[in-house]
């Protein structure tokens, strides 16, 4: 688990939103398709440390989101504010 961001929120997160965290996505994991910037938001399955840290960057009041599309909207929003 990432000493960074506490297991009771990830948790939450999971359940909130129906997707898993995977700390360590790599090319051996399905979840590896959520790499692909051409994967529509409604088929990503997982969240990722880079997902939270993106929004985090759209959203620093620190609200969770109340649904996947509002969450994803915000993943979004914060990886743009990096380029």
């Amino acid at each position: 688990m990432n000493k960074y961001i506490p297991e009771h929120l990830i948790r939450h997160l999971e359940q909130k939103l129906g997707l898993l965290y995977e700390e360590k996505p790599g090319p051996n994991n399905l979840c590896f398709a959520n790499e692909n910037a051409d994967l529509r938001n409604e088929f990503k399955r997982i969240f990722t440390p880079e997902d939270l840290r993106y929004y985090s960057l759209a959203s620093p009041s620190g609200p969770l989101p109340l649904s996947t599309d509002e969450f994803w909207e915000r993943v979004e929003t914060g990886k743009r504010l990096t380029l």
